[in-house]
């Protein structure tokens, strides 16, 4: 079984920061350096957010959970006997 990594709260902070940063500077005729770069910033971090939900998965088999990532050997295991508990990351939902 295979789950993707989900775009996560950061993800949509970013892209909040970034349309409320974009709606206000559309009121400015000449923006700083400093705010182009954050823009800029922020743009990477949305895009990086974006990509990793489909260049990052886990699977499950019968050794255990496994994190893979796009076109990498790299590879995270944990084998069935050092998990614990499996629980929903969200309190108060079950």
């Amino acid at each position: 079984m295979r789950f993707r990594k989900s775009f996560g709260w950061t993800g949509w902070l970013f892209l909040l920061f970034l349309c409320s940063q974009a709606f206000f500077e559309l009121n400015e005729r000449h923006p700083s350096h400093w705010r182009v770069t954050f823009y800029i910033f922020l743009v990477l971090m949305v895009l990086h957010q974006a990509l990793s939900r489909y260049l990052v998965w886990w699977d499950i088999d019968s050794d255990g959970l496994h994190q893979r990532h796009w076109r990498s050997k790299k590879e995270f295991a944990i084998a069935w006997d050092k998990i614990l508990v499996v629980r929903n990351a969200i309190p108060g939902v079950t």
